[in-house]
């Protein structure tokens, strides 16, 4: 999905006209979805090999991803962590005013459909941040975040104060 989200929004459509079939790897739908997914990584890492420049999209969602995954020992699966995510760098840029009301909202639409998490518990918030910190992507303790300013279009969003980081956070705690 994150694919879907950061370059590719077929994968999206595919899976808002039927979950079911866009998960079954029976159907040309699913095989569809893996083919532009691979497709994707394969252009944009055979382009940076070294993370330095377009590769950095790959990490949309990944920024509280990953904190998500130390907080829970690795017991969460890669993708149920990055799937929350998402959302958060969706609502992230939503409140900072790059991104549409309808395109975060079509983040929780379609994870949803297939069953993936959205929300972290509220009371996580300074162990995930202080986490985040600590992430290869931060800069010394300076945040950065991929997010998008319209579906297909990552962009950087670097050193979001706190109280927009938290401002977000509130919107996927449970």
């Amino acid at each position: 999905m994150k694919c879907g989200f950061i370059a590719v929004p077929e994968i999206l459509d595919i899976v808002e006209s039927d979950p079911a079939r866009a998960t079954n790897p029976e159907t040309d739908e699913f095989r569809r979805v893996v083919e532009l997914a691979i497709g994707l990584k394969a252009e944009v890492v055979s382009e940076d090999f070294t993370e330095a420049g377009r590769r950095e999209i790959l990490n949309y969602g990944h920024t509280l991803g990953h904190a998500i995954e130390h907080a829970e020992r690795y017991q969460w699966r890669h993708g149920a962590a990055v799937s929350v995510g998402m959302v958060y760098a969706a609502e992230l840029a939503r409140l900072a005013g790059r991104l549409s009301d309808a395109a975060a909202d079509r983040h929780r639409t379609v994870l949803g459909a297939l069953g993936l998490p959205m929300e972290y518990p509220a009371g996580r918030w300074a162990s995930l941040l202080a986490t985040m910190r600590r992430d290869k992507k931060a800069r010394g303790s300076l945040l950065r975040f991929i997010v998008l300013d319209d579906i297909g279009k990552p962009t950087v969003l670097q050193g979001p104060e706190d109280q927009l980081l938290f401002a977000a956070y509130q919107e996927i705690a449970s």
